[in-house]
């Protein structure tokens, strides 16, 4: 029994570092300037373009794998800031993996918030639509 609990003890210490990891990985992207040489990536058209504009209001990159559970509740929260007229760039990153990884994409759903092509925030998880316009809305 000793061993047991000993193994599960450092199953669930793994778990939680591997978490910290990926965020404080992630978290080292805000900040940056997003990559100048931005080219076509899978289905995703004319982004450098797209984020060239990013105005102070600012641009959602939503990164989404279709099947990640949190990922399918949070699509149609990112639909719906398109619908009203917020800018959310949806990412699939089984349909652009390069993208995924020119960004450091580490977990999906991950969403990252650009003002003036500079990364502001980095959110990892599943966010409500009330955050995710505030953030959008700021400045």
């Amino acid at each position: 029994m000793n061993i047991f609990g000993g193994i599960l003890i450092l199953v669930f210490v793994g778990i939680i570092f591997m978490q910290l990891r990926m965020y404080f990985g992630s978290q080292k992207m805000k900040g940056n300037a997003i990559p100048d040489d931005l080219h076509e990536y899978g289905d995703v058209k004319n982004l450098g373009e797209t984020l060239n504009t990013c105005d102070s209001q600012g641009s959602l990159l939503y990164f989404f794998s279709p099947s990640c559970g949190p990922c399918r509740a949070m699509t149609p929260v990112i639909d719906k800031l398109n619908n009203d007229g917020k800018r959310a760039i949806k990412i699939d990153i089984n349909d652009s993996p390069q993208l995924a990884h020119r960004f450091g994409i580490r977990a999906t759903p991950t969403i990252l918030v650009i003002k003036n092509r500079i990364i502001e925030k980095v959110l990892l998880g599943a966010q409500s639509e009330s955050h995710l316009s505030k953030l959008l809305d700021s400045e």
